[in-house]
């Protein structure tokens, strides 16, 4: 199992998700990413604001943050945007180290996730912003 990121023990789903897959997985799991899909993964997962939505059926726009779940002790975490982008960067970077040959494909999916990001944030704060008094 490749580490790709480093976390605390309170993060410990992050690396669950992060560090399970392989090679052809994680450039997988990135691209659903960038559409704004989480993934799983035998006793891991992420789920991104519209699959948390279906689940709880609050809007999209609701959600400020992306879940993660590991079985083992069946540890959830919820990081807001910001953090998910400091941990795709840092798995990013160690795998563009471990398979050079992928950074062009790395790079790119890596600016489509900013991007879906950066979109869900801006649809988080609107929300935010018609729900204060």
């Amino acid at each position: 199992m490749p580490k790709r990121v480093n976390v605390d023990q309170g993060r410990f789903p992050v690396a669950c998700v992060f560090d399970v897959l392989d090679e052809s997985e994680f450039l997988d799991a990135l691209s659903s990413f960038s559409e704004g899909v989480g993934v799983s993964h035998e006793e891991s997962a992420c789920d991104f604001p519209g699959e948390l939505a279906a689940y709880d059926v609050k809007p999209i726009e609701s959600y400020g943050y992306i879940e993660f779940w590991a079985s083992p002790g069946e540890q959830t975490v919820r990081i807001g945007f910001a953090e998910f982008l400091y941990y795709t960067r840092q798995a990013v970077e160690s795998e563009i180290n471990s398979f050079p040959q992928n950074k062009q494909t790395l790079i790119m999916l890596l600016v489509a996730i900013e991007n879906k990001i950066i979109e869900l944030e801006r649809l988080h704060l609107l929300y935010l912003a018609r729900h204060i008094e």
